[in-house]
């Protein structure tokens, strides 16, 4: 399963496909088809995590926006970070990684070509014991 703010969803489009999409939205007027409208975070985090155990996929994620991020990132074991190398506008961004308490245990480097316009980089973290 995905967890995402309405603005993320929006942004996307659509649903992502084959798996659960969990938006959190307050706005009762907001009615997109192919997902799941939860009014509230910790209630999406539940049900996410009832649907991944019940899949076996074991884990769900959480793709944005900014303050679905701030909001549980202290909560997370992991973290899948794709780094752009670019400078876009915007007032939103993913909250700053404590170095205390996560590592980065993998790295993967990507130039940008087909599909990418800019490079990037993969970073994986895990929080420290």
């Amino acid at each position: 399963p995905v967890v995402m703010g309405r603005t993320t969803f929006e942004s996307i489009g659509r649903p992502l496909p084959k798996r659960p999409n969990l938006v959190v939205s307050r706005d009762p007027t907001f009615r997109p088809e192919g997902v799941d409208l939860i009014p509230d975070l910790d209630l999406a985090l539940q049900r996410a995590d009832m649907l991944a155990e019940a899949s076996g996929a074991g884990a769900y994620m959480i793709i944005g926006g900014a303050e679905i991020y701030a909001q549980t990132i202290d909560g997370a074991d992991r973290l899948e970070i794709t780094r752009v190398h670019a400078t876009p506008e915007g007032d939103r961004h993913f909250p700053d990684i404590d170095p205390n308490v996560f590592e980065e245990v993998a790295r993967s480097a990507e130039p940008g070509g087909e599909g990418d316009e800019f490079p990037m980089t993969f970073l994986t973290y895990r929080r420290r014991a």
